[in-house]
């Protein structure tokens, strides 16, 4: 991750969904990383963050309570 500080707007321990909120997130152009915590053996062990800039997280959350909940 970069200079900013991150905020973690949705948490999954699937991939996909993970993958499918960056990807909603990028439709309202808004910059979002994945965070894999995920063991590399056990995939079920751990978990996936999505996190946006700080700035962001108040809209990001908006929009994904909007879009996915």
């Amino acid at each position: 991750m970069s200079d900013h500080e991150w905020y973690k707007v949705f948490e999954t321990q699937k991939m996909h969904e993970a993958l499918m909120v960056q990807s909603i997130l990028k439709e309202h152009e808004i910059e979002s990383v994945i965070y894999n915590q995920q063991d590399s053996v056990y995939i079920t062990l751990g978990a996936v963050s999505v996190m946006v800039k700080v700035e962001d997280g108040f809209e990001a959350m908006n929009i994904i309570e909007k879009e996915i909940l």
